[in-house]
């Protein structure tokens, strides 16, 4: 008990400038620690910067502005790129169905054989005699084989627009995990552009 008494009493009576270590070659971000008084942990600074859209900036840029639709596709990453930053946009981003984008990671896809590609079109279709959820939307593959569902708390909004025959358009965004996004015809010829 008293080594490790002594031990602490050392450690905390330390006061020094801990200079910042040596950068890393693939390091995305450096770590400077900045002075410290007795007793003190060191406090981290962060230069990293994220390749996501701040969500302080989402009201403000995910909006169609001068007729320029404010997003565009990235397939692979399983995001929407914001065209005026260059960051991603994740695809349960809460600002999308105002901009008329339906998005979700897809559901039940290890209970299905069907593969997804990302790029590659999927096609949805209702099951509304579906015994677990009303609102059911299957997710076909471009070669017809089931690959899950549409995630049931997404679902509803999504079965009205089919139920009403509208012309909704949907593609594979990612793989692993499965996304898919989904909007009218219009709106997917503009993501795509």
């Amino acid at each position: 008990m008293g080594l490790w008494k002594s031990i602490r009493e050392v450690l905390n009576n330390r006061i020094e400038d801990t200079p910042a270590p040596a950068p890393i070659e693939d390091a995305s971000a450096e770590r400077v620690i900045v002075r410290r008084e007795r007793g003190e942990r060191p406090a981290w600074v962060s230069t990293y910067e994220s390749p996501h859209l701040p969500s302080e900036l989402w009201g403000e840029l995910l909006q169609i502005r001068d007729g320029r639709f404010p997003l565009g596709l990235n397939f692979g990453r399983g995001f929407l790129v914001e065209r005026t930053t260059g960051k991603f946009v994740n695809v349960g981003n809460r600002h999308l169905r105002a901009l008329g984008i339906w998005s979700c990671k897809v559901r039940g896809d290890r209970y299905y054989p069907g593969e997804m590609w990302p790029g590659r079109p999927v096609t949805l279709v209702r099951e509304p005699d579906n015994p677990h959820d009303k609102n059911a939307i299957a997710i076909l593959n471009d070669r017809g084989e089931q690959v899950g569902h549409w995630n049931k708390g997404m679902a509803p909004g999504l079965a009205k627009l089919l139920d009403a025959g509208a012309d909704i358009q949907a593609v594979a965004l990612d793989r692993d995990p499965p996304k898919v996004i989904a909007a009218e015809a219009s709106v997917m010829a503009q993501l795509r552009a």
